[in-house]
């Protein structure tokens, strides 16, 4: 509305508010960590639900009763189909992040997974849960780039970001992607307006789906970066005309049967959480290191995979010529290169060539599996 004011209307509402001793830093109502719902607050230390009330400062409203008594699974059991049982605590801790508006694990979620797995589906749950107006959909590809002066601008007031082009992210668009997930308050800046505003990682989830990593995430071997991820892999495939598209047109009788759907599932998420508060059932397991690191190795070109895997070693006085190299790395891959194709990734992973013979020799190398049937044979 402000925006529609006259310069003078403006400060004369400013004195107003002023000489009525009602005005606050806006600190305390974007730093607020009540959660306000249809029927009360929730407070998300103790889970407490109090009465709506002045004295309880937030900024938005998510569209789910937590007083309601409905006992419809019908949601719940779907998302129980999706997902691997595994990864039903961390869908959980998901659902809470986005409902408490906190993240304190400073993850960013990747859904990853095949076709037809319902990965957008979930992240379409997640958005009926907290709203439309508290999801921003900014593409990866606008809001990494090094030259965007307003690259945080977009998620202020928001608590989730929702994308899936991450295939084509560059080593430094990694970088500036977890430095919004794990780093400290950012400046940020939005057009045509100075008013300072800072971007807490620690309060806004990333969510990506995704059926392919790129070549680029098979080479991090940054920590720092591989602990930001948090993957949940969708294996189960769904083949019933029902489950794709507007699937929920069919699924649910009407809104107040997918209304108490949502609550209940909420309900659900809440409990356990405060459950796990109490001590009575044990902390979130999240990925380690050793966990994301494979899941990133699986997107690694067979070209590339053929070096990892070691299939040629140092040894003294031995060597290959290129020709063997190339028939053990076509059997390898599953696909046909000339000798120049090979020379190249040889060259690309460090190994220097010769000349004997008007052939192309690799001196002090051989075949792992060579070495095997030496020591087998001794």
């Amino acid at each position: 509305m402000i925006n529609r004011c006259q310069n003078r209307t403006v400060k004369e509402i400013v004195e107003t508010i002023k000489r009525n001793k009602t005005m606050i830093d806006s600190k305390e109502l974007f730093e607020s960590r009540h959660i306000n719902v249809i029927d009360g607050i929730l407070d998300p230390i103790t889970f407490e639900i109090k009465d709506h009330s002045p004295e309880y400062y937030t900024i938005s409203k998510l569209p789910f009763s937590l007083k309601s008594k409905a006992k419809n699974l019908k949601l719940w059991n779907h998302i129980l189909t999706i997902i691997d049982v595994k990864d039903i605590n961390l869908i959980m801790e998901l659902i809470c992040i986005c409902i408490s508006n906190n993240n304190p694990f400073k993850k960013m979620f990747v859904f990853k997974g095949l076709t037809n797995t319902q990965k957008t589906t979930l992240a379409d749950i997640l958005v009926w849960i907290i709203g439309h107006e508290n999801v921003s959909r900014e593409r990866p590809i606008q809001y990494l780039s090094q030259n965007s002066r307003f690259n945080t601008s977009k998620f202020m007031g928001k608590r989730i970001n929702i994308a899936s082009e991450i295939g084509n992210l560059t080593e430094d668009m990694l970088e500036i992607q977890k430095s919004l997930v794990g780093a400290e308050l950012q400046n940020t800046e939005r057009k045509f307006d100075n008013t300072e505003r800072h971007f807490d990682p620690n309060h806004f989830v990333f969510l990506f789906t995704t059926n392919n990593l790129g070549e680029t995430y098979s080479k991090i071997n940054d920590n720092s970066v591989i602990t930001r991820f948090q993957f949940i892999i969708f294996r189960n495939q769904l083949n019933d005309s029902k489950t794709n598209g507007q699937w929920y047109d069919e699924f649910f009788k009407d809104t107040t049967d997918k209304q108490s759907a949502i609550d209940t599932t909420v309900n659900i998420v809440i409990n356990y959480k405060k459950a796990q508060s109490l001590g009575k059932i044990p902390k979130t397991k999240w990925s380690n290191i050793a966990d994301t690191k494979k899941i990133l190795d699986e997107e690694m070109p067979l070209s590339d995979k053929y070096f990892k895997d070691k299939k040629i070693i140092e040894i003294p006085s031995s060597k290959l010529i290129i020709d063997e190299i190339r028939k053990d790395f076509e059997s390898f891959v599953g696909y046909s290169v000339n000798n120049q194709e090979m020379g190249n990734f040889m060259k690309k992973q460090g190994f220097i060539s010769s000349r004997s013979n008007s052939r192309t020799v690799y001196k002090g190398y051989a075949f792992a599996n060579t070495q095997k049937q030496i020591t087998l044979d001794k």
